[in-house]
């Protein structure tokens, strides 16, 4: 399960701070039924404009709590459907970026997620 979300981001590098609307955090859950409900919860990073030519260093992004809180009820719903029959929710088109500004550019060659090739830009 992939979101894509505003987050901030601080190089401790050389301490420039930027944010972005296109951060991605990737939640993977076991897919055969038998298995265990391990969730595994994966954020990936974007390098700093400023360092990204001296090497290659991804800064952690630092979602909101209400990001986070929004990603993990969906994995919940996701799970009770999925494992234990419950009924699937509506689809609720809850945008959790709706108040922040998503357009600009996305720079391939900085996103950890294009350059491990799951970003959903690409």
């Amino acid at each position: 399960m992939t979101r894509t979300g505003y987050a901030h981001f601080h190089c401790k590098k050389c301490s420039k701070t930027w944010s972005s609307a296109k951060a991605q955090v990737i939640l993977y859950h076991p897919k055969s039924k038998t298995s265990s409900k391990k969730v595994t919860v994966r954020f990936y990073g974007q390098q700093c404009k400023r360092c990204s030519n001296r090497n290659n260093h991804f800064v952690d992004p630092e979602f909101e709590n209400d990001k986070i809180k929004l990603y993990l009820e969906a994995l919940y719903h996701k799970f009770d459907w999925y494992y234990y029959g419950e009924e699937r929710p509506e689809t609720q088109n809850r945008d959790i970026n709706k108040e922040r500004q998503m357009n600009g550019p996305h720079v391939q060659e900085l996103c950890e997620a294009c350059l491990s090739g799951c970003c959903e830009r690409l």
